[in-house]
């Protein structure tokens, strides 16, 4: 957590702030890990409505997961970063969720 030194001066106020992101906690990870590929979801279709994107889906059922892929790239940046923070427990649940992903993908590219 952060110590009471570490809330000095104007980045210890936006230590307060974000204060989430100094979390480690495995369900947070997990939680994290489910919200990042969607953040690159929008990022990839930022210019179609949902219902587009369903339909583009719906048509190119060999592209998704290629998308997936994309989307994944979310959790890799989110894993470095919070390895490089040392907080394990959160980067192992977003390296959960990303494995569980990865063997959706190649589990819909083999069949």
């Amino acid at each position: 957590m952060i110590s009471k030194k570490d809330n000095k001066g104007p980045l210890g106020a936006l230590q307060k702030i974000l204060g989430f992101l100094y979390q480690d906690n495995l369900i947070y990870g997990i939680v994290l890990g489910l919200i990042a590929p969607l953040i690159g979801l929008i990022r990839y279709f930022r210019r179609l409505t949902v219902y587009e994107t369903y339909q583009w889906l719906r048509m190119n059922p060999a592209e998704i997961t290629g998308l997936i892929t994309f989307c994944l790239l979310a959790n890799a940046a989110f894993i470095v970063l919070f390895i490089n923070g040392r907080r394990d427990k959160t980067s192992i649940g977003i390296f959960i969720v990303t494995l569980l992903f990865a063997v959706t993908m190649m589990t819909m590219k083999l069949s």
